[in-house]
């Protein structure tokens, strides 16, 4: 009978033994694909993050590039009109007949109507590259655009204080710097579709 209850007990702590063997398996089995599962989760997190980032920045990117490009097609047809009104403007006009003189207004009016319809455009592309500059996400990048956006405007300055040829010496300079500013830009947009 000792026997007996002895294979029944160790019947009963066999059993349960299996069973605390196949629950402590089913726990670890259970924990890792918990792991798993998290790890993931942390992965797409991650993934759509860099993602969303790229977006955000390739859009900013191709906004300044477009900013870029649009200051210089009129960059220098600003600064080179202003430089001839005020060439035009300090010449001598006392020396000139009546009609000259009129002439002379005439032509000083329509150089300046022109020019400051330039101006509103290069000043609107300007504007937009300094709000569009500091969500620059590459440093690098924002310092490049600033630093020729500023050395552009310091040539309208230049015109004021130096005179036109001063201005005009410094034209090509910055164009040569906002040229180098889209030309970083476009590197950075082909680095974030590679």
């Amino acid at each position: 009978m000792k026997l007996e209850g002895l294979a029944g007990i160790w019947i009963v702590v066999s059993f349960l033994l299996g069973q605390g063997v196949a629950l402590g398996g089913v726990l670890i089995t259970s924990r890792g694909q918990s792991k798993r599962e998290q790890a993931a989760r942390d992965a797409e997190r991650e993934r759509s993050l860099r993602d969303r980032r790229e977006a955000f920045e390739l859009e900013h990117l191709k906004d300044v590039h477009e900013a870029l490009s649009s200051l210089l097609s009129v960059a220098e047809l600003n600064i080179r009109l202003w430089c001839t009104w005020h060439r035009r403007n300090a010449s001598r006009i006392h020396s000139l007949t009546p009609d000259e003189q009129a002439e002379h207004e005439q032509d000083m009016s329509a150089v300046e109507e022109r020019a400051r319809e330039v101006e509103r455009e290069v000043n609107t592309h300007v504007e937009q590259l300094n709000k569009l500059g500091g969500l620059l996400l590459v440093d690098r990048l924002r310092l490049h655009v600033g630093t020729a956006t500023r050395q552009y405007e310091r040539l309208e300055l230049m015109l004021g204080e130096d005179g036109p040829d001063d201005a005009e010496q410094a034209l090509p300079e910055a164009l040569r710097q906002l040229r180098a500013a889209r030309s970083v830009v476009a590197d950075r947009i082909r680095e974030v579709y590679a």
